[in-house]
């Protein structure tokens, strides 16, 4: 991201820079609104309270992960692959050292 010649040209250090960006970032905003039901409100807002956390962070968590996440491994269809593949491996070395005893 460029920054406006207005920030560039006051000759700010790297750090200034990136805490200039920053809130420009921050400023630079939509918002989403949400329908849901009131009660699941009340208890996604409680369990955040007793986490500590703020709705919007975990909401632009969520919708980061689900953006990205067609980048993300499957660890469990890794997993599944993994045991087929040894799967076969074991079906062809039985083969393997029958044919060497024969």
């Amino acid at each position: 991201m460029s920054l406006p010649s207005d920030i560039a040209s006051l000759g700010l250090t790297t750090s200034d820079n990136i805490a200039a960006q920053e809130s420009m970032a921050r400023r630079e905003r939509t918002f989403i609104q949400v329908q849901i039901d009131p009660a699941m409100k009340t208890r996604f807002t409680n369990k955040l309270e007793q986490e500590g956390k703020k709705i919007t962070d975990v909401l632009l968590k969520w919708i980061e992960d689900y953006v990205n996440e067609a980048q993300n491994v499957d660890v469990m269809d890794l997993k599944h692959r993994v045991e087929a593949l040894e799967r076969l491996i074991q079906e062809r070395n039985s083969v393997l050292v029958g044919e060497s005893r024969a």
